[in-house]
């Protein structure tokens, strides 16, 4: 493929589902109706910083992704993001507005039940490279009831993992960044292809923002007071633990890490909730880039307590060399 002949999103010629635009996003760009206007940004491959401006529709998107170019191999494939950045430069620091809420659902989940939770959605999931009709992998897509900053997004982002969490699915912690390149939709030889259309309102970003609230201070009415001495023990060890542990940082695998702290605290010491709680709040949450919500913090403790896979109170009686959680 040449990429001076080819669209670099839907790679064929004059496709007159997409085209190519430099400089300032036009006013038809607002991503805020479902068949109206939309600026993406493209790249030939995953190793290629600097992308080029698509001008496309959601129903353009939409009709893309059911109907995916064949490809024989991962290397090289087209990346895109529903963000726009400076200077077309992919980067975190600059990103300009996100119109679309991705995730990736790569531990497997059947169809049905990624629908059963976003089904109230407009938007649509694929199957990526590695899924197979055993242990399908989807891509997420969602349209944003508005265009929100790079700020805005990894709460949006958090919200909606939530929903999918709560509806027993997984998401990839470390998709998570408002920069992420998406590799284009593709079919490739031996592996089954599956589209599922979501018809329904726009994610609303005003409620993803009121569940996922800015950072701090955080509203959250922790014990105070004497601990038991062999509580108070534990909770010193594990002060010691978790400070060298490294903090949350997102688009870094901030949610497997600071999943990681609350699982050493919760399991591997063996402390009650709200213990466990005030040292993740008031010892750990401010390293955190950005800092988490009350409500992520107490669901990573509920998440943590039902996780672990060795015997409850292994780091409180281990000595010697610090293992990892």
């Amino acid at each position: 493929m040449t990429e001076a002949i080819f669209c670099p999103f839907c790679h064929r010629l004059q496709c007159g589902q997409a085209r190519c635009v430099d400089g300032e996003v036009g006013a038809d760009a607002d991503g805020g109706e479902p068949g109206g206007g939309l600026t993406i940004t493209v790249w030939p491959s995953l190793f290629e910083p600097r992308g080029r401006r698509v001008r496309t529709s959601w129903a353009a998107l939409a009709n893309r992704t059911e109907n995916p170019v064949n490809y024989d191999t991962n290397d090289n494939l087209p990346r895109w993001s529903s963000a726009t950045f400076a200077n077309n430069y992919r980067l975190l620091a600059n990103v300009e507005h996100v119109a679309a809420v991705v995730l990736d659902l790569d531990q497997g989940a059947p169809g049905q039940q990624v629908v059963d939770a976003f089904g109230g959605f407009m938007g649509f999931l694929h199957t990526t490279k590695r899924s197979t009709l055993e242990h399908p992998r989807w891509r997420l897509v969602l349209p944003l009831s508005r265009l929100v900053v790079a700020g805005e997004y990894v709460r949006v982002w958090r919200a909606t993992a939530v929903r999918a969490e709560k509806a027993g699915i997984v998401p990839d912690y470390q998709a998570a960044d408002a920069s992420h390149a998406w590799a284009v939709p593709a079919r490739y030889a031996g592996v089954t292809y599956q589209y599922i259309p979501l018809y329904g309102v726009l994610f609303d970003v005003a409620a993803a923002l009121a569940l996922i609230p800015p950072s701090a201070p955080l509203p959250l009415d922790l014990p105070s007071g004497p601990l038991p001495l062999g509580l108070a023990s534990r909770v010193r060890r594990a002060s010691r633990y978790i400070a060298a542990m490294p903090p949350a940082i997102s688009g870094s695998g901030g949610h497997v890490a600071c999943f990681r702290v609350a699982l050493a605290l919760v399991q591997g010491f063996a402390l009650p909730h709200e213990v466990a709680l005030r040292l993740l709040v008031q010892e750990y949450n401010p390293r955190c880039q950005p800092a988490w919500s009350s409500h992520e913090l107490r669901h990573k403790i509920a998440s943590a307590a039902l996780r672990g896979r060795r015997p409850t109170g292994w780091l409180g009686q281990a000595t010697g060399t610090r293992r990892r959680a």
